[in-house]
């Protein structure tokens, strides 16, 4: 018989003046994903913590501060979860293999998030949402673990992706750059780049905003050079509305952390300082995609960001390939692999971003007959025809397009194309696998890869068995079109 009782997950995380708040926070993202899937979470982390991320003592999760001497204890982490715990979540740059080796006494799986590349892990399940990162970076370092690669797994608040449907785009009597180098800007960046923008003729309708952690070592600096320059420079201190700065912004100047994503997300053009050594292949990266430009340094980047805020043909393009990198929908894929849904055989099935390679086998399934029948448009797809239509929806950045895994081994599609007030629904399971509870695990996962918007199916007269398998599923009738509202 299933337990009742909420799965459990310990995060092991810090944060500091020197090292940043950016391993809490991805952190943060993936509990409250887990949160809204029924989990419990806590954190345990360095009194330091505490104080450069205040959201860990905001009540959401329960956090307990170890000592010092204790931080690589295992046991004394133990202590945090008496009862076991169903996953620990480690995301730290001083732990590795030995640490996570000893875990599975009271842990029954070990998910590691790291950026690096650099140690070797001993986990089930590797995150690292790095521009450029390929399975080469871990085959040796993480032997035997799942891969989550690349910017589809990083976890982002969520209103990051609620924001990407709502990015203000429409003229506005002033334009906006956004300054942030992340809550602690251990080498003031900050103020470099102000002073630079200080000595520099603005124009009149530029307004910026510059975010920074109140427990930045220059926050007091900062907020003294800010206070003797004109108005329309305004510092937001551990800023609650992140996701709506950057969603007015027209362009950004920023470290090439985690923030940087976030900017993809939205699709705001950036300016990119490296500011720590980890940062630098996503900077790279990206820059490299076209999503960002690199800066030698704060003078640069000022004098970049410049000439890029009246070069709109030039913006445009960086918006257009920064939002194709990263949809914000990382945490929910995260948690949705280490909790998938089970089809009938109490085999997991899974999502996953498609991939370039997975062209040949999507073209098979389009083939079939049984997904012909009735499709809106009935004729077989030539390889032609399906290579530009396939490449044409992974690149659409209003287009969620999904692979569904059976058992580790490609079953299906499950697409969502936003549409106004919601996402359309498109399921095609390979037709020798119906009847494996494939499809209803697919659309569960659906929902709680966009669990904030309605999800629409428009589904022909005749197709008996997805207008049963869409009511199962939760969906409700509405003239032609079937309906799961948000939870």
């Amino acid at each position: 018989m299933k337990s009742t009782r909420p799965k459990l997950a310990l995060f092991r995380a810090d944060a500091s003046a020197a090292i940043g708040s950016g391993h809490v926070r991805r952190c943060l993202s993936v509990a409250a994903a887990l949160k809204r899937d029924g989990w419990v979470c806590r954190f345990a982390v360095t009194e330091e913590s505490l104080t450069v991320v205040p959201e860990l003592i905001a009540g959401e999760f329960e956090t307990r501060a170890l000592e010092p001497a204790a931080l690589r204890d295992v046991g004394n982490l133990a202590r945090s979860a008496p009862e076991g715990c169903d996953l620990v979540v480690v995301d730290h740059y001083g732990l590795d293999r030995t640490y996570e080796s000893s875990l599975p006494g009271f842990a029954r799986r070990v998910l590691v998030i790291d950026d690096l590349a650099d140690r070797d892990h001993d986990c089930d399940v590797l995150v690292d949402a790095t521009a450029g990162r390929h399975v080469d970076d871990y085959a040796v370092r993480a032997a035997g673990a799942d891969l989550l690669l690349g910017p589809s797994y990083a976890p982002l608040q969520p209103a990051f992706a609620v924001l990407r449907a709502r990015r203000v785009t429409h003229p506005r009597d002033h334009r906006r750059m956004l300054i942030n180098f992340g809550g602690t800007d251990p080498d003031d960046a900050t103020g470099g780049v102000l002073t630079a923008l200080s000595a520099m003729r603005l124009p009149d309708d530029l307004h910026i905003d510059v975010v920074l952690g109140h427990g930045a070592r220059h926050a007091a600096r900062v907020t003294k050079q800010l206070a003797a320059m004109p108005d329309r420079f305004r510092l937001h201190l551990d800023a609650p509305d992140m996701a709506l700065l950057l969603a007015e912004a027209d362009i950004a100047i920023g470290a090439g952390g985690v923030s940087a994503l976030e900017r993809c997300c939205l699709g705001v053009p950036s300016i990119l300082i490296v500011i720590a050594d980890n940062q630098r292949l996503v900077a790279s990266s990206l820059a490299k995609e076209g999503a960002a430009r690199l800066a030698r340094d704060s003078k640069d980047a000022a004098t970049q960001a410049m000439a890029l805020l009246d070069n709109r043909v030039a913006r445009q393009a960086m918006s257009t390939t920064a939002a194709s990198l990263c949809d914000g929908r990382g945490a929910a894929r995260i948690a949705m692999w280490v909790d998938p849904e089970d089809a009938k055989d109490g085999r997991p099935v899974r999502l996953r971003p498609a991939a370039a390679t997975d062209e040949a086998i999507t073209l098979v399934w389009q083939q079939q007959p049984e997904t012909r029948r009735f499709a809106r448009d009935a004729r077989i797809p030539m390889a032609d025809e399906h290579r530009a239509w396939f490449a044409a929806k992974r690149a659409e950045t209003d287009c969620l397009f999904n692979i569904v895994l059976h058992g580790g081994q490609p079953a299906g599609t499950v697409r969502l194309d936003r549409r106004d007030g919601g996402w359309e629904v498109s399921i095609a399971i390979d037709a020798a696998r119906h009847g494996a509870g494939i499809g209803r695990a697919a659309l569960a996962l659906a929902r709680r890869l966009v669990p904030e918007a309605p999800l629409l199916a428009q589904i022909l007269p005749g197709n008996e068995a997805s207008h049963a398998l869409f009511a199962r599923a939760g969906y409700v009738q509405n003239g032609p079109w079937y309906v799961s509202r948000p939870h």
